[in-house]
């Protein structure tokens, strides 16, 4: 069994077979409430933007702004746990240098065997990799490094999308405004055809009571491995995201953002959960750290 099996497959098996086995909705259930962010006297509205960078500017803004996200002198941590009827099935951690682009990921085989890849540079997928503390297979460690890359560049964006919109490799385009999915809709949106999974699911109505016209932003990747990302975005007046429709090839995934939470010094405004409508499945973001710390890899098991 190769690396790339119990690190790719198990994530993303959850991730997408599972949002295929239950109705691939996730269900908003609030936003973490925080103080007032300090303004961010860098938006300044340039009157030569077109509609989608002004529009990716202002969700910048709504999440905290470019300011603090342009110094990286700070680096990022955080968890992914993914839980199945209420059992935890897999976890995963990341640790980040923004500075260097080092990039630490860790976690658990499906036989509980502890793996660790130590990326010196995450963006030219460089680094070393070690299965139970013994360095994987010289053949397999390319492919490892590549697929351990993809599911943090997905996972970065899971969280922090709002601050990669306006980066060089992505296209902008505004779609016409909607209602949200799960809403009784008659003009053939995206809420059409999930309100039948939904009610057949035995889930009802959309209990987050979302409602009102949204704005759509669709952001192509072009960059991206193999295939470009495509991710569209469903906003409220105040540029809030309320849902975010990945793409990658024939893989899709409709997530409401859950929870959002600010952290820090920073003030990043960061998506820390996503649940489905049967809440069988949850992805959510712990242990978040944002600031100046040192990384380092966790201990690793021979056994």
């Amino acid at each position: 069994m190769t690396f790339r099996f119990f690190t790719g497959f198990a994530l993303f098996c959850i991730l997408w077979i599972a949002a295929a086995a239950v109705p691939s909705m996730l269900v908003a259930q609030g936003i973490e409430q925080d103080p007032p962010a300090p303004a961010d006297t860098e938006f300044t509205p340039d009157w030569d933007w077109s509609a989608e960078q002004f529009t990716a500017t202002e969700i910048m803004y709504t999440f905290g702004g470019q300011k603090r996200w342009k110094d990286k002198s700070w680096n990022l941590a955080f968890d992914v746990v993914a839980t199945a009827n209420g059992q935890e099935v897999e976890r995963h951690s990341y640790q980040w240098n923004r500075t260097t682009n080092q990039c630490i990921a860790s976690g658990k085989t499906p036989d509980g065997r502890p793996w660790l890849v130590n990326f010196s540079d995450v963006t030219t997928h460089t680094g070393t990799a070690t299965v139970g503390g013994k360095p994987v297979l010289k053949r397999e460690l390319p492919e490892i490094l590549r697929t351990t890359a993809l599911e943090f560049n997905d996972d970065l964006r899971g969280i922090l999308l709002p601050f990669f919109l306006l980066d060089s490799g992505v296209v902008l385009t505004m779609g016409p405004d909607t209602t949200l999915p799960g809403e009784n809709k008659a003009d053939g949106g995206p809420g059409e055809g999930m309100m039948g999974q939904m009610q057949g699911s035995g889930g009802g109505p959309n209990p987050a009571g979302r409602s009102g016209q949204t704005s759509i932003l669709i952001a192509e990747f072009t960059r991206d491995s193999l295939q470009p990302s495509i991710y569209t975005l469903f906003l409220d007046s105040s540029r809030e995201i309320k849902a975010v429709e990945s793409e990658r090839g024939d893989k899709k995934k409709f997530l409401w953002w859950d929870k959002v939470k600010r952290f820090g010094d920073i003030r990043l405004r960061i998506a820390t959960r996503r649940q489905t409508l049967d809440r069988s499945v949850t992805i959510q973001y712990e242990n978040i750290q944002v600031g100046k710390f040192e990384l380092k890899a966790p201990p690793e098991s021979t056994e």
